[in-house]
């Protein structure tokens, strides 16, 4: 059982690994049935996100910087958008792609509020991508159709 050896090894994709000692492991265990919330271990930025475990090596509150990147869309298809690659659908022509800022609305709610209610994690709400026209935003891609 991981949970009562000396160490607790996570393993993510990239191969890279993070050890906790015993106590520090008792600790996040302790976090981790506590509901939500952020913790910050070795370097990384632990996130408890509905009933999800997120462990992300990063700067510190990464989260909260501002993403100033824009693009106008000159036609469909797949396009590269910061790390992304988005399908663009031709409607989307002459619109402008960026990433969310505050005060953003989206369907008459605030922008951060529907990523609340969608239960997007905290981590990903500032970083995905937008579109606006006429100063309206049209369409605001999902995480489950980003492309990495």
């Amino acid at each position: 059982n991981s949970w009562s050896s000396p160490f607790l090894t996570v393993i993510s994709n990239a191969c890279n690994k993070l050890t906790v000692r015993k106590g520090e492991l008792q600790e996040l265990k302790n976090w981790i049935a506590n509901g939500t919330g952020i913790q910050e271990l070795d370097g990384r930025t632990i996130f408890l996100s509905h009933d999800q475990v997120f462990i992300i090596k990063a700067k510190p509150r990464f989260w909260e910087k501002e993403l100033h990147l824009e693009k106008k869309i000159t036609e469909g298809g797949v396009q590269s958008f910061g790390k992304f690659q988005l399908d663009i659908p031709k409607k989307l022509i002459n619109a402008t792609l960026r990433f969310p800022r505050p005060g953003d609305y989206f369907h008459w709610k605030l922008l951060k509020k529907r990523a609340i209610n969608q239960k997007i994690p905290i981590f990903r709400r500032n970083s995905l991508p937008l579109a606006e026209k006429d100063g309206k935003i049209i369409v605001v891609f999902e995480p489950a159709h980003l492309i990495f």
